[in-house]
């Protein structure tokens, strides 16, 4: 019937399409999924959070961000009744790497030292004191930071940053 049409098939051809064609649809398919649980930002996956050996302190974080956007830190600190101030050591390389906005907080004190920079809250005793560092990354990439609550250990994080 198509040779009488004029037209002609090469049935090979087609189905190399089709099959390009599926592929094609679940990549988009394992793009959109991702976009949704947080691949791109904003999301389950871009989240994370980490705690420090002795359990008192949390570190909560975007660990997929964009450039030059309003991105965070949360410190939680839990127990440790003796300290009467919160300090909180960002180290000099990440320091650099982002811009620092207000803390929320506001911080009695931010200083920069040879380690980094070093903001320092007053301490209500008893209760969990939660600190947000409000920062926007300045470059694309990843970027790899380390901070460290009242001479604990350091917490090293890493995050990747979309242009």
């Amino acid at each position: 019937m198509y040779d009488r049409l004029g037209i002609d098939q090469d049935l090979p051809f087609q189905q190399r399409a089709w099959r390009y064609q599926r592929l094609a649809w679940g990549v988009l398919t394992l793009v959109l999924i991702g976009a949704l649980l947080g691949l791109f930002g904003q999301g389950p996956l871009a989240d994370a959070s980490m705690v420090d050996a002795s359990g008192t302190v949390r570190l909560d974080y975007e660990r997929l961000t964009r450039f030059d956007r309003l991105t965070y830190l949360t410190v939680s600190l839990s127990g440790d009744p003796a300290a009467d101030a919160l300090e909180i050591l960002l180290d000099t390389p990440y320091a650099e790497a982002v811009v620092l906005h207000q803390p929320m907080p506001a911080s009695a004190r931010m200083d920069w030292t040879a380690e980094g920079v070093r903001f320092r809250f007053p301490r209500v005793l008893g209760k969990t004191m939660i600190v947000k560092l409000l920062l926007s990354v300045k470059s694309a990439g990843p970027v790899r930071g380390r901070i460290r609550v009242n001479q604990g250990d350091w917490l090293t994080f890493t995050q990747f940053v979309y242009p």
